[in-house]
């Protein structure tokens, strides 16, 4: 993706490396909960800021969905991701946090494949601009729309939930400081409706705690304004294209579901000895049935 990174196994590890002469100084930490050595991700985190005197914005990666690390993680300020981590997820979260962090920082683009389900779904894509600036909503809607997509827009969150046709839209590109409605309150709006469509947020003031609650909140992605048209194709394209892996994920979790749920007690007592790793003829004694 462009970026340079340090590496550590350790949070000790870490700092050892950041006292170097020839070390690279990171402007983001991606750290797992779980370190050995002693040290979590947590730890690891604030002494690398207090080594460099800096609160540089971090992502937690932990398989840990436990309230307390979940609170751990949310009392420290961070941003979370859950394993196994899907590098789209990962890549927006990062870059999300260098741009708000660092306005008008830009990553090397390096030449990359543009993921094939994206391209196959252009056409039938329809993305919800919402802004209150008329020239903005024009700019954006242009750029997706010579990129193929289908896009409307709207200048304020009430207009966009007082469209009863809103679940058609597979993404939505929202102003954080909407009037009225801002869009960290539409986000949770859609939360409580239970709508799943990811949310690529634009602001035109890196405020690094608004942009941390809304990743947490399960925002896709967070693009400064003035919004450069390379970055917003890209990011549209990374969150559909994260969007259909996770359609597909969930309709092979709803097929599995389903064909479980065909089976008899019986079948059900096998398949439970099966997953565990038992071999035929164990299974068979141990439900006294013959192989």
């Amino acid at each position: 993706e462009g970026y340079r990174i340090m590496t550590a196994a350790t949070g000790k590890e870490a700092l050892a490396q950041l006292g170097e002469p020839t070390s690279v100084r990171p402007h983001v930490i991606v750290a797992d909960y779980n370190l050995p050595g002693g040290m979590t991700g947590l730890d690891t985190i604030r002494k690398v800021r207090r080594a460099l005197g800096e609160q540089l914005p971090s992502v937690v990666i932990t398989a840990d969905r436990s309230s307390t690390v979940r609170r751990a993680i949310e009392a420290a300020g961070l941003v979370s991701v859950s394993k196994p981590v899907r590098t789209a997820e990962l890549v927006s979260v990062v870059e999300a946090l260098a741009s708000v962090a660092r306005p008008g920082w830009q990553r090397i683009a390096w030449p990359r494949v543009s993921p094939a389900p994206v391209a196959r779904a252009r056409s039938e894509a329809s993305v919800a601009v919402i802004d209150d600036e008329s020239s903005v909503r024009e700019a954006l809607r242009k750029a997706l729309e010579a990129d193929g997509y289908k896009v409307v827009t709207f200048p304020s969150g009430q207009a966009f939930f007082a469209d009863d046709e809103r679940g058609r839209f597979r993404c939505l590109v929202v102003d954080v400081n909407l009037p009225g409605m801002n869009g960290l309150a539409l986000q949770d709006r859609l939360k409580q409706e239970r709508s799943g469509t990811p949310i690529i947020f634009v602001t035109g003031s890196g405020v690094l705690s608004s942009a941390v609650r809304a990743m947490r909140e399960g925002a896709a992605d967070f693009l400064q304004k003035p919004v450069r048209v390379d970055a917003l194709r890209e990011s549209v394209q990374r969150v559909l294209a994260g969007s259909e892996q996770a359609a597909g994920d969930r309709a092979q979790r709803d097929e599995a579901a389903a064909r479980l749920g065909t089976l008899t007690g019986r079948e059900r007592q096998v398949i439970e000895h099966m997953v565990a790793g038992q071999a035929t003829k164990n299974i068979a004694a141990e439900l006294r049935i013959s192989e």
